[in-house]
Formats: C-alpha cells, sequence, structure tokens
C-alpha cells in the first residue's frame, strides 16, 4: 500500500507542531506567573463614605 500524503516522518510530531505547543505553554505561564503578581499587590484603599461632599 502506497504512503497517503502527510509528512515523511511518520513516528511523532513534527517540530512545528512541538514548537507551537511550547509556545502555548509558555504564554499559559507567563499569564500565570503575572496573574499570582498581581493578586499579591495590596490595593489602595481610601476612607469612602456617600456623604463625603467632595465628591462631584
Amino acid at each position: 500500500m502506497a504512503h497517503s500524503g502527510g509528512s515523511p516522518s511518520t513516528r511523532g510530531f513534527s517540530m512545528k507542531l512541538l514548537a507551537s505547543y511550547a509556545f502555548d505553554w509558555i504564554v499559559l505561564i507567563v499569564i500565570v506567573v503575572v496573574g499570582g503578581f498581581l493578586g499579591r499587590i495590596e490595593p489602595n484603599k481610601r476612607p469612602f463614605s456617600l456623604d463625603d461632599p467632595n465628591i462631584g
């Protein structure tokens, strides 16, 4: 039976496919690290009242 297209290497993933997965994992890890960093930052808390005349 003849070989029906595809890449010449039939034993595994192509390097292009592996590189795309690696890039996706790197992006995911960067997003998790940035999210974790932003989650640890203490927000600027100021006293607030709806009766404050200084608010418009």
